[in-house]
């Protein structure tokens, strides 16, 4: 007895996930189905041909959109950038940061012979301020500016400065006179401090030769 064979056409697998046709995810405007995206552990994920609001198109997963994971191309990221450094012109983080370039890269600012015309210069990660302000932080008190430490011949770079006080940075320059006390290096103005005479009686004895090595409990 012969036996009978059907061909049956098979169905196609059902579009996983809702219709979001004409849906707006962020900046993100969901136009129409696309294909289906297979992972390697066999989970399908329904995807959408999309416009941005720049005029981007692209295919964006749905769970992304729906969850809010994926809002733009990114434009929007690099918009909300531009609109953070905008917001700190304002802020002395900004005003040290403009100051710090112009010093050393505009001739015609009064101090570029002190800075730029002596070869001191800023890092090329530092031409960024979102780049400097992630480095240095928040200004810790109107009293703090820019200090190039350790190296006060070096460039401006996130492992040669710090925000430093005037008495600080005073005792970063290039020209103080130093002395010994205790075995320490300190300036002038330090050692009085520490030892309780006067910057002048210091002084005094250095230039008469008198003095090689402050010790903090011995008489000046």
């Amino acid at each position: 007895m012969a036996q009978l064979s059907f061909d049956f056409d098979r169905p196609e697998p059902s579009r996983r996930g809702p219709d979001i046709t004409g849906q707006r995810f962020g900046r993100w405007n969901a136009l129409r189905r696309g294909e289906d995206h297979r992972t390697p552990n066999g989970t399908i994920k329904p995807m959408w041909w999309c416009r941005c609001d720049c005029g981007t198109e692209r295919l964006v997963q749905s769970p992304d959109l729906r969850s809010g994971r994926s809002q733009s191309c990114g434009c929007l990221r690099i918009d909300e950038g531009r609109r953070r450094a905008k917001g700190n012109r304002d802020t002395a983080e900004w005003k040290v940061w403009c100051w710090m370039r112009q010093r050393c890269f505009d001739p015609k600012h009064k101090n570029y012979a002190l800075y730029g015309g002596r070869g001191i210069t800023v890092c090329e990660r530092w031409l960024t301020f979102e780049n400097f302000y992630a480095d240095m932080g928040p200004r810790p008190t109107p009293k703090h500016t820019i200090d190039r430490f350790p190296d006060k011949d070096g460039p401006y770079a996130p492992d040669n400065c710090r925000w430093a006080t005037w008495t600080e940075q005073q005792n970063n320059r290039s020209n103080n006179r130093h002395v010994l006390v205790n075995g320490e290096r300190l300036t002038i103005a330090q050692a009085a401090r520490a030892l309780g005479v006067t910057v002048k009686v210091i002084r005094g004895r250095i230039d008469r030769g008198e003095l090689q090595e402050l010790q903090r409990h011995h008489a000046v």
